[in-house]
């Protein structure tokens, strides 16, 4: 009886693992700054692979910043970017949000990317 479960048991772990692989993208966090506002990036999938920052205003008034992040596969191509606006971040505040990438299915198939400031 324990050779069964035991087979049941390693076949378990080794399906849940195999299957998640393929979700997660190899940029799973990364911290920066950007002018006078620092940030943390993370990716989750969902429907969609989501892409959620969360953005700290280290000036000592209110701002607004508008950024983008592009997305590049593994032959540094261009496969998506996703906009955000953050208005009005209070002084020390921090906002988070998240958008989703819909040009591709896993958060695996990024393989690098961009964080820019549009004007």
């Amino acid at each position: 009886m324990k050779i069964p479960i035991l087979i049941l048991f390693s076949f378990s772990i080794l399906f849940i693992f195999s299957c998640n692989d393929k979700y997660y993208s190899h940029v799973k966090h990364h911290e920066g700054n950007l002018d006078k506002f620092s940030y943390v990036l993370d990716y989750s999938h969902g429907k969609f692979c989501k892409a959620k920052i969360k953005l700290t205003n280290n000036y000592e008034n209110y701002k607004s910043i508008n950024l983008r992040i592009i997305a590049y596969d593994k032959d540094n191509v261009n496969i998506d970017e996703v906009d955000f606006y953050f208005n009005n971040i209070p002084p020390g505040g921090t906002i988070l949000r998240e958008r989703s990438f819909f040009e591709f299915d896993y958060c695996d198939s990024i393989k690098f990317h961009n964080i820019v400031i549009k004007q």
